[in-house]
């Protein structure tokens, strides 16, 4: 063998000692940087358990909840931040004499700061409400106060709309131009279904103005109001006295109702119509 041969076969095993030099360096440099991360986990799950949070326990009604301490104190003025500022309670589980129904809702609350009330009846956010109040949830009882006060207008259903007057739809019922709103025919009647039973006696209420050729906003004048909690049995409570293209305030007979129908003998708009709670 000749010393050019020797040389590059020396070459050869040198280049390939290096390629497995590197890759040997690779896999260390990889399974150091996989340690580390190890590490960095283990020593994350040390300084949490090293923070000892304190979890309260409540017994509500017979039912047992484990909360966190400075998540359940997180609102000022709350039963829960006056009960637990010190340390008195801490190994004792703490019994409340109230209902468990609705207390995952309280917690939620407290955790989240928010409430969604679309999946509840007016009954369920009654029982809501009184527990907030019982544990001093201000807020949220706020929130709840509003959203049981206030009236909307969730669906309607009347006698064919006459011809192209009006828009024919709930939301513009709102509308205080009076331009839009729900014009009908024979038999001339318009139902609308309110989100909860509300009390009232007065209401606020405008003729159509949107189309003053084939519309008068007085169309509609004397119609018999009603009101029902089923949708079913109505009653009268008044009359539309004085309908026209302002917007006027009428005294029914006071009434707890769900339903609000405007029946009459001949053609019948509404340009304009709010529920005025007492």
């Amino acid at each position: 063998m000749s010393l050019a041969d020797t040389l590059k076969g020396l070459k050869s095993k040198i280049n390939n000692f290096e390629e497995e030099f590197e890759t040997k360096i690779k896999e260390v440099e990889e399974k150091e940087a996989e340690e580390k991360k190890i590490q960095a986990k283990k020593d994350a799950l040390i300084n949490i358990l090293q923070k000892k949070e304190k979890v309260i326990t409540l017994n509500v009604g017979g039912k047992i909840f484990k909360c966190a301490k400075s998540m359940l104190t997180s609102l000022k003025d709350s039963l829960f931040e006056k009960l637990f500022e010190d340390d008195s309670f801490d190994n004792e589980t703490v019994f409340f004499d109230r209902s468990y129904n609705y207390f995952d809702v309280i917690l939620n609350y407290i955790r989240t700061k928010s409430f969604n009330h679309k999946d509840y009846l007016r009954a369920e956010l009654e029982d809501i409400k009184f527990e907030s109040d019982y544990y001093s949830l201000n807020e949220l009882s706020k929130i709840l106060n509003d959203i049981l006060s206030q009236v909307v207008f969730i669906s309607f259903t009347s006698s064919g709309r006459y011809s192209s007057c009006g828009t024919h739809k709930l939301e513009d019922l709102s509308t205080k131009d009076t331009k839009t709103g729900i014009c009908v025919q024979s038999p001339y009647y318009i139902t609308i279904e309110l989100n909860f039973e509300h009390e009232f006696e007065k209401i606020e209420v405008a003729g159509f103005t949107g189309n003053s050729g084939t519309w008068s906003p007085s169309n509609g004048s004397n119609a018999q109001v009603l009101t029902s909690s089923d949708g079913i049995s109505f009653k009268e409570v008044g009359r539309l006295t004085s309908l026209s293209s302002t917007i006027n305030t009428i005294t029914l007979k006071k009434s707890t109702a769900k339903f609000i129908k405007f029946q009459h003998n001949g053609y019948l708009g509404l340009g304009y119509l709010n529920i005025l709670k007492n």
